[in-house]
């Protein structure tokens, strides 16, 4: 699953729940956009970016994306 953080400050609530969970995989920048990685209960991926399309629009896809 991957969702947009509403803000910077969200962005970094949501890495935090995740650390807090022990559920916290890693946090990257890339080409201007932050994204927060985790992993559900069932350890299925889970992805927070910020900033959403709506704010910038991206020309790519992130490399981390292609590993799955």
């Amino acid at each position: 699953m991957i969702w947009t953080a509403a803000d910077e400050q969200d962005l970094r609530r949501c890495e935090q729940f995740l650390k807090d969970a022990k559920a916290h995989v890693h946090t990257r920048t890339s080409g201007g956009f932050t994204l927060v990685e985790g992993s559900d209960p069932s350890g299925a991926p889970v992805m927070v970016a910020f900033p959403g399309p709506d704010l910038a629009m991206r020309h790519g896809i992130m490399t981390r994306i292609y590993a799955w």
